[in-house]
């Protein structure tokens, strides 16, 4: 069965899966970003990041200050967000200067694991999940795996964009590439739209087959 993780872990949240994981021998798990953040993790939010992004542009880059204003209006609505996705000024800043991308997502690596990421540590851990999907590219639920004495190669594998195969025990495949390892991360919309390795959509085209979605 594959199970969508919701970015709130509540009761009634552990009540499904656990239910789910007494039901099935084996589930698959999609994870998104928004799991990362609540406390502890507190990793900014998509439109956080590309906001703060914004800003230390107009900070730093002295040749902006006087048309600050102007492109503020420009960028940002009344209610103070900037309309602009995260991937579209990532890719904007990438044609420029490629190669700075990392340093702007460089707080992808701060943040301690949550609850949710302890939660996913014990599930991988329990052997119930057959294979773990995910768009995250911090390394929370590596450092839960960790905390719990688990070893990376031995009790669980990381897979990104990079790696030559989907590995045992526990692959771990981190679509978006992860921050540990910059060259594997997917930030733009050039760099997401790039086609997976083949045996990463094959694998992942026979789970979606082989376990029912809940």
């Amino acid at each position: 069965m594959w199970a969508v993780v919701k970015p709130i872990l509540d009761d009634k949240v552990t009540d499904w899966v656990r239910h789910s994981l007494d039901a099935y021998s084996q589930i698959g798990v999609l994870v998104g970003s928004a799991i990362s953040i609540w406390e502890p993790s507190c990793l900014p939010t998509a439109p956080a990041l590309r906001d703060s992004i914004i800003r230390a542009l107009f900070r730093k880059n002295r040749l902006l200050a006087d048309l600050e204003v102007e492109l503020e209006h420009h960028l940002f609505t009344t209610s103070g967000e900037t309309s602009l996705r995260l991937e579209t000024v990532l890719e904007e800043i990438d044609s420029h200067i490629p190669g700075i991308l990392p340093s702007f997502i460089s707080v992808l690596a701060s943040g301690e694991p949550n609850t949710i990421h302890h939660a996913i540590a014990d599930w991988i851990l329990s052997g119930t999940i057959s294979i773990l999907y995910t768009t995250n590219q911090d390394t929370l639920i590596e450092r839960a795996l960790e905390l719990r004495g688990a070893r990376r190669g031995s009790n669980f594998t990381v897979v990104t964009p990079d790696s030559q195969t989907i590995g045992l025990p526990s692959p771990l495949v981190k679509l978006h590439g992860t921050i540990d390892d910059p060259k594997t991360i997917r930030t733009t919309f050039t760099q997401v739209g790039q086609q997976l390795p083949f045996y990463v959509t094959e694998r992942l085209e026979n789970d979606l087959t082989q376990f029912p979605v809940s």
